[in-house]
């Protein structure tokens, strides 16, 4: 992936997750794995934090626990660097960008590849996917990224973009790509994705004031 973009498969923050649910429910290690049809050493090494279960097992826990996958086990991402007052006004809606913002476009166009990136491979989180509706208005669909995603034009609102793009994966890598991120994968992925949007930049009246 690119350097832009930090990802860490958060195992630690999985078993943590883990065991309070399982206080919470009143659950030993001898009744989950009961549940789960798992033997007691695997479930004990998911509690540890040393292995996280698949997609499918993920969701069993979450149905069990009557909670979201998102809740029980979130991949762990973050920007390599603070974000400058300009592009946060940006972020915020209460400046556009146009053509006296060349410097920080550069910058906006960083953080919407981490953006894009955490949309790819993990889970936006709700201000992340806020902050992507807005500054989405900045990008625009190529005619191969319409015709790969089934869209019907270049235009897209970012809700449609996002279903189309997860449809995608799903799939030509499964369910479990975004748990399990292979870096060869990853990499194919990315630069399939480049081909998809543009960026055209400017003022755009779109976006909110």
């Amino acid at each position: 992936m690119r350097k832009i973009y930090i990802f860490n498969e958060d195992r630690k923050g999985f078993g943590q997750n883990l065991k309070l649910l399982m206080n919470k429910n009143g659950y030993t290690v001898e009744k989950l794995s009961d549940e789960l049809g798992y033997d007691i050493n695997t479930v004990k090494k998911w509690r540890s934090g040393s292995r996280v279960p698949s997609l499918e097992t993920l969701s069993k826990i979450s149905s069990l626990f009557n909670t979201s996958v998102q809740q029980v086990y979130l991949p762990n991402s973050f920007y390599k660097k603070p974000l400058s007052n300009e592009l946060m006004q940006i972020i915020d809606g209460r400046i556009l960008l146009s053509a006296s913002h060349n410097d920080v476009e550069v910058e906006l166009r960083g953080y919407c590849d981490y953006l894009f990136q955490k949309l790819l491979f993990s889970y936006l989180t709700i201000n992340d996917k806020k902050t992507m509706i807005r500054l989405f208005s900045y990008y625009e669909l190529t005619k191969y990224g319409s015709d790969k995603l089934g869209l019907i034009n270049y235009s897209s609102d970012f809700e449609t973009f996002s279903l189309k793009a997860k449809e995608y994966i799903v799939k030509q890598y499964g369910v479990s790509f975004p748990y399990k991120v292979d870096s060869v994968q990853s990499s194919s992925l990315l630069k399939e994705f480049d081909k998809w949007i543009v960026f055209k930049g400017g003022h755009n009246d779109a976006i909110s004031q």
